[in-house]
């Protein structure tokens, strides 16, 4: 299904930031998935982070394919190394940080949802 795209005067330099904390299997995956893909197609910066559960998304391959493409991904490296994921083997497209940078991602941009 094609993606609907919107003016990109309209949404030029406009930043958006995600928090998933959801596992792979939950709804809010899928959701977060399409969310970034359609804020990028229309040119929107797009911030996301994994926390808790969610750093089990890391392994799903359509994230990485979004960070190569411009996604921001950060990873809390705490939940991964609580939930067993390998943060090895990943480019300069994925970035393990702490909770730091999530406070800055939710002050830096214009809006910010979370999926829990």
């Amino acid at each position: 299904m094609d993606q609907p795209t919107l003016p990109s005067t309209i949404l030029a330099k406009k930043k958006l930031g995600l928090l998933l904390s959801t596992a792979p299997d939950h709804p809010n995956a899928e959701t977060v998935y399409n969310l970034s893909k359609t804020a990028l197609d229309n040119q929107v910066d797009t911030y996301l982070y994994f926390i808790d559960e969610g750093v089990k998304n890391l392994e799903d391959p359509r994230f990485i394919q979004l960070a190569s493409e411009g996604l921001k991904l950060f990873v809390c490296a705490y939940g991964c190394q609580q939930h067993h994921i390998s943060t090895d083997g990943y480019g300069k497209e994925v970035n393990f940080c702490g909770l730091v940078i999530l406070s800055n991602i939710i002050d830096g941009c214009d809006r910010f949802l979370a999926f829990n």
